[in-house]
């Protein structure tokens, strides 16, 4: 089967099921796609061919703020495939916060608390960790 970067009509399919998927496992009520998510996933390189697919839509499923997920809630690299360079990038390119990587973790860690209306187990799954490991994270942040 080829892949998908030369496959962009099943790039909407894929992204639907998994958006399904997702949505059902973490309780979000997500309607679907904006229309400028859909072309930028049809234009997207997807060098991590489905396996990024699904993690960029598990990511946005988490992480976007509406019952439509946008460009914004989507993690597409703006970085070129090997091989491609001149390519223009997708999406919109964000400028760069230095930050340590507990610092990052503890964003990442309280937005997936959110996007699960502070369910630790919800969230502790969604992050592929034990609950107990959230809550020593959790309790580790509140005394810094």
């Amino acid at each position: 089967m080829p892949p998908l970067r030369r496959r962009p009509e099943d790039v909407e399919a894929i992204a639907q099921h998994f958006l399904q998927r997702f949505a059902a496992e973490t309780g979000r009520r997500i309607s679907g796609y904006t229309p400028a998510a859909l072309q930028a996933m049809r234009a997207y390189h997807w060098p991590g061919n489905i396996r990024e697919l699904r993690n960029c839509v598990e990511r946005a499923v988490v992480l976007a703020q509406s019952e439509w997920i946008d460009v914004q809630d989507m993690a597409l690299s703006h970085l070129a495939a090997p091989g491609e360079t001149g390519r223009q990038s997708v999406g919109r390119a964000a400028a760069f916060v230095p930050a340590t990587i507990d610092e990052v973790e503890h964003r990442h860690v309280l937005a997936t608390l959110e996007a699960v209306g502070g369910n630790k187990t919800k969230a502790a799954a969604m992050l592929g960790i034990e609950r107990s490991t959230l809550d020593r994270k959790l309790a580790k942040w509140a005394k810094a």
